[in-house]
């Protein structure tokens, strides 16, 4: 205990000197090959191509988590089109494939309505913005799940100001209808932020919120499985300064889990973690000290280090305390890609145990103009 206390005490004593001279940042959208909206494409035709491929290494010493390797790909092939300066439509297909395997781990439509009338406000139908959860804590929200479920469908609607930042969300993942022997499956959300200063040339500070609900069940369940609406809270504080060609940056979160049907099926009724966060990045590096400390903490969106259990080891961990650090390097390649290698490491100071992950990932994003089919108004 005494080891864990001075643990504790010696990152947030690093943490405090961090605070007055380095200030937060949002949670990192490296993997993001969402297009931007670009309302001067009126009637404008083009094919959108866009590809991950991937090798994820992840080496867990914890007890309660499961190392894994992941090789393989996510691809995607769109016609993207504006109807007007407010309104664009992308259809196309989608697919996931891990090498070592014959078949497609995922083959599926892609369609996404997009209606952004102003810079303040968006709303998506479809398949949603899901880089956009990376707003979430990584406890709460792990963004490797991109290399195992890179689709997400449902509504969104996102509000920007010079205040006030907000996301919602529903993501819907498996629909069921009368007689179906499952129980539909979605995930809804809603993210933001209070900017109290939000200058990219002083000091920034903001205050974020998020709730993040999956439920399991639906009024016409009848697969005789329990109903299951479990909810994540967080809260925090985001600093940021400018530091020459760098940005420092330090974040705090407090992070509260509930099992608010109470049907049991996770051996875990509620708890709360704390992630403190400090680091600095430039346009090409990133590197982060973090502390994690929770008592009974599950999110089953989240990264499994953070969690009290997983599913494939259902062994209650009370207690976490995680000392970690992270890297990641970006090299642009032709204005079209971009290679990212990054490394995490996490020592469990209760187990005295080492976690590791290392990975790199080649991302392409790419459109090709094909044909103006109508004019706009001006012309």
């Amino acid at each position: 205990m005494k080891r864990i206390f001075s643990y504790r005490l010696t990152f947030l004593t690093v943490g405090a000197l961090f605070l007055n001279p380095v200030l937060g940042q949002e949670r990192g959208k490296s993997y993001s090959t969402w297009s931007t909206f670009k309302p001067e494409r009126n009637g404008e035709l083009f094919i959108r191509v866009e590809n991950m491929s991937f090798f994820d290494n992840y080496e867990y010493g914890s007890p309660h988590a499961t190392g894994s390797t992941l090789i393989g790909a996510w691809g995607r092939i769109m016609a993207e089109y504006y109807l007007d300066n407010k309104l664009r439509v992308q259809v196309g297909a989608n697919g996931l494939k891990y090498s070592g395997k014959e078949a497609f781990s995922e083959v599926s439509e892609w369609f996404s309505v997009v209606y952004q009338p102003s810079d303040y406000f968006r709303f998506i139908c479809g398949t949603i913005d899901v880089y956009s959860h990376f707003n979430l804590p990584e406890p709460v929200f792990n963004p490797d799940l991109l290399t195992t479920r890179p689709n997400n469908r449902g509504f969104q609607t996102d509000y920007y100001s010079k205040t006030v930042d907000a996301t919602a969300f529903l993501d819907w993942e498996q629909l069921i209808l009368p007689g179906d022997n499952q129980q539909e499956v979605f995930t809804a959300g809603l993210t933001g932020k209070i900017k109290i200063s939000d200058s990219l040339s002083v000091a920034g500070i903001s205050f974020p919120l998020s709730v993040l609900g999956r439920h399991h069940g639906g009024e016409i369940d009848v697969s005789g499985q329990r109903i299951e609406t479990l909810m994540n809270f967080s809260g925090g504080i985001r600093l940021e300064r400018p530091i020459n060609v760098w940005k420092g940056f330090f974040n705090s979160d407090f992070l509260y889990f509930c099992d608010v049907t109470k049907n049991f099926r996770q051996p875990i009724e509620k708890g709360y973690g704390t992630l403190t966060e400090v680091g600095a990045y430039s346009t090409k590096w990133r590197i982060m000290l973090r502390y994690w400390h929770s008592n009974r903490f599950f999110s089953p969106l989240g990264h499994p280090l953070y969690k009290s259990f997983t599913p494939e080891k259902p062994f209650i961990f009370v207690m976490h305390d995680f000392i970690s650090a992270r890297a990641n390097y970006t090299f642009k390649i032709a204005g079209i890609a971009r290679l990212l290698v990054e490394g995490d490491y996490w020592f469990d100071t209760r187990r005295q145990k080492n976690n590791f992950y290392t990975g790199m990932k080649l991302i392409i994003s790419e459109e090709f103009f094909v044909r103006k089919l109508k004019k706009s108004a001006e012309e």
